[in-house]
């Protein structure tokens, strides 16, 4: 319970030094850059709220992509301007957020950090306005033609926990899923109906709350009902303290999870450690092997270092990261800005050449076809083994489709 304190401690006191440095997000452009109309990017952010602590390092990765492409002359010459508001996940404020980075900040893209996102969706989608990452974990890439996701999208997540557990040998599944969100509710007649057609079985399945003093109860009944694999469907945090609840009742069942779910801490933590399997959205952020992902590394530690000992820490910052990669290759397809202002027309129109376009490894194949939605099936394996992240079954991305 101290180390648990200690460690609740430590990511309180991050999230507050980060929320500052988020909020002070001037970007200088470099000595000598060209006089052409800089382009501004919004990023809607529920940086704070209650889901907040495990948000809140994800904006890190796109403004330092945006620092790195200012310092090497910007897009296409344009000098990047980054404007990030926080919602607080509340649908109001995010609304009037975007309404106030469309009408007075006039920005050319929209990045989405945000769990408020429908409350502007229709406003965005006016002002044709392309929506970009940051995550990929909003429904509404399965759904609306403007916005892009820059790697797997929600709707494969139930496939990845069923071909989890078949990898590992199991037959008897489990979740945990958030109580605060509709979303996560309304997925479990997904994720029963995804099991059972992989031929598993669903062993339990409970509501939990990110306030709740402990998970001993759900941890007992999931040991009861004999679960073999126990998907955490809520913020990493969250998990973390299900694993520690777990451990203590000698419950230690295999952990899957995806994307911003998983905490850079999982191969140590009680519960997780050489007990986790989990799919990353995009290249596995930790592997500095990769020249994409050390140039990434390198860039965080020299603008946002606090971030990379997070105890959030997570693929949610790479992918922001990968999402400025993104932009960047659209602006280059279509020759944006070589006339004058970098304007969403031209963006879309870099968008759509985009055909099974990896970015040079760091994502998997994304494929942005007009008038359609883009969800992306594909995924990056990952496992908790001796004390770190591992990438036991190679760099490949898994590619499903997934039933209609």
């Amino acid at each position: 319970m101290r180390r648990f304190r200690f460690r609740s401690l430590l990511v309180v006191s991050a999230f507050v030094v980060l929320a500052a440095q988020l909020l002070g997000l001037g970007l200088p452009q470099s000595a000598g850059a060209a006089a052409k109309a800089p382009i501004t990017i919004g990023i809607a952010c529920s940086c704070t709220g209650p889901l907040g602590p495990g948000i809140i390092v994800s904006p890190p990765g796109f403004q330092a992509w945006a620092k790195y492409e200012n310092a090497h002359g910007g897009l296409n010459g344009h000098q990047i301007s980054v404007v990030l508001m926080d919602d607080a996940s509340n649908t109001g404020t995010a609304l009037t957020n975007v309404e106030t980075m469309i009408s007075q900040d006039h920005i050319s893209v929209l990045v989405d950090d945000s769990e408020g996102d429908t409350a502007f969706q229709s406003y965005v989608d006016q002002h044709h306005i392309p929506v970009i990452g940051g995550s990929s974990t909003s429904d509404l890439f399965l759904s609306d033609p403007n916005w892009f996701s820059p790697g797997e999208t929600v709707d494969t997540y139930f496939l990845f926990y069923m071909a989890a557990a078949k990898k590992l040998g199991e037959k008897t599944v489990g979740q945990f899923y958030c109580a605060e969100s509709t979303i996560c509710q309304q997925g479990v007649p997904s994720f029963r109906a995804d099991a059972k057609a992989d031929g598993l079985s669903v062993g339990y399945v409970s509501s939990i709350s990110y306030a709740a003093p402990n998970y001993t109860a759900q941890c007992l009944a999931a040991k009861q009902a004999g679960v073999q694999v126990l998907n955490v469907a809520d913020a990493a945090f969250v998990a973390e303290r299900v694993g520690q609840n777990c451990e203590t009742q000698s419950y230690d069942p295999w952990y899957v999870a995806g994307g911003a779910a998983i905490a850079g801490a999982f191969p140590t933590s009680p519960g997780f450690e050489n007990h986790f399997l989990g799919a990353e959205d995009d290249i596995p952020y930790f592997d500095t092997a990769i020249p994409g992902v050390k140039l990434f590394v390198n860039e965080m530690k020299k603008y946002y270092p606090s971030v990379l000992t997070n105890p959030n820490y997570t693929d949610g910052t790479i992918q922001n990261w990968i999402t400025g990669l993104v932009l960047a290759q659209a602006v280059k397809a279509s020759n944006a800005g070589s006339t004058g202002p970098i304007t969403p027309a031209e963006i879309y129109k870099g968008l759509y050449t985009f055909h099974d376009q990896t970015l040079g490894g760091m994502a998997p194949p994304l494929t942005y076809k007009k008038g359609q939605p883009n969800p992306v099936h594909c995924w990056f394996w990952i496992k908790a083994q001796n004390g770190k992240f591992t990438t036991p079954y190679g760099l490949q991305p898994n590619c499903v489709n997934p039933p209609k």
